[in-house]
């Protein structure tokens, strides 16, 4: 999916928060290629859909396993569903704010229900974030 729009998400998904996701899956997580660009990217399998770790610097094609293991290491946190109506969605940390992208901004407002109803519930039960604000 080509994303030419982003809405702000960081009421509902904080900097503390992206932070804590994406060190949930290095810490808990394996590593999964899921595209071209991004060999051996991190990976957490949650109940029917997928988390990955893309790199802050996407400019080169690269391997994971080059890179430390640190969070800040990497600015998106990807969402594959293969079951939804789209299929990625991408968690964009830039500077002091977290931004979900899209198609358009029709699409983002679904798209943003969607991640805040199905998916973020599961993702603070499972790597216990309740306490991150």
């Amino acid at each position: 999916m080509f994303f030419t729009q982003a809405i702000d998400i960081t009421t509902e998904v904080s900097v503390e928060k992206f932070n804590a996701i994406a060190a949930a899956v290095l810490k808990q997580g394996d590593r999964k290629t899921y595209c071209n660009r991004y060999n051996n990217s991190p990976h957490y399998q949650m109940d029917g859909f997928d988390l990955y770790l893309n790199p802050a610097n996407q400019f080169t094609n690269w391997s994971a396993d080059k890179l430390s293991a640190e969070v800040s290491d990497y600015n998106t946190i990807v969402l594959y569903d293969q079951s939804a109506q789209s299929v990625y969605y991408d968690l964009l940390l830039k500077g002091d704010n977290v931004f979900l992208t899209c198609s358009d901004q029709t699409a983002c407002l679904r798209i943003k229900k969607i991640f805040l109803t199905t998916y973020l519930p599961q993702i603070e039960r499972v790597f216990q974030l309740d306490n991150v604000k």
